[in-house]
């Protein structure tokens, strides 16, 4: 039987790594992204030939929802002290800094990607709405319906389907994407 391997132990024996991990995520099953909430990062690890790579630390900004999406690279991800949406190039550098992408959403909460990686769902913990944010319109952001208390998004891009977790009903919900279909997608 396969047995787990320390991460930490293995990876940042320098102890550059802070004590708590709210999340991780994979992309294509070489990559996997580590959230740092004490440094206030993320942190790249190519599961290959164990190099990292860290974003620049969000300046000034405390994290509170840890919630990001990985799209070739590019990490986003939601502050909901701010209501700021930023990305990372996590490919580009060293030098490469945090790039705000939008500070429309009130609170944002949640975050996923949707439309076969076209955009960023995005809920809210103020409003209580689903916004989806273009991204390749200049990141136009669209409200697209009422969710509740929804926290963690997931995308199932060969279903069409994003799921949510709606704390005020202790339910998890699923969505057909295809409700939200505006000229955005049609003309893509």
């Amino acid at each position: 039987m396969p047995q787990p391997m320390d991460l930490r132990a293995h990876l940042f024996s320098d102890d550059s790594l802070g004590k708590c991990i709210p999340k991780v995520a994979s992309e294509k099953g070489k990559i996997l992204y580590l959230s740092d909430r004490d440094n206030k990062r993320i942190i790249r690890v190519d599961l290959d030939d164990g190099k990292t790579f860290r974003s620049p630390p969000m300046r000034g900004l405390p994290l509170v929802s840890y919630e990001f999406a990985v799209l070739d690279g590019l990490v986003f991800i939601v502050n909901m002290l701010d209501s700021s949406i930023l990305c990372w190039d996590s490919y580009a550098g060293l030098s490469t800094e945090w790039v705000l992408i939008t500070r429309t959403i009130p609170r944002p909460r949640g975050l996923s990607l949707g439309l076969q990686g076209r955009c960023l769902y995005v809920s809210s913990a103020l409003d209580e709405y689903l916004y989806r944010v273009v991204l390749y319109e200049g990141f136009k952001v669209e409200k697209l319906c009422y969710v509740g208390q929804a926290q963690q998004l997931s995308y199932s891009p060969r279903r069409g389907l994003v799921a949510l977790v709606n704390t005020y009903f202790n339910r998890v919900e699923t969505w057909q994407e295809t409700c939200w279909v505006t000229s955005t997608r049609q003309s893509a």
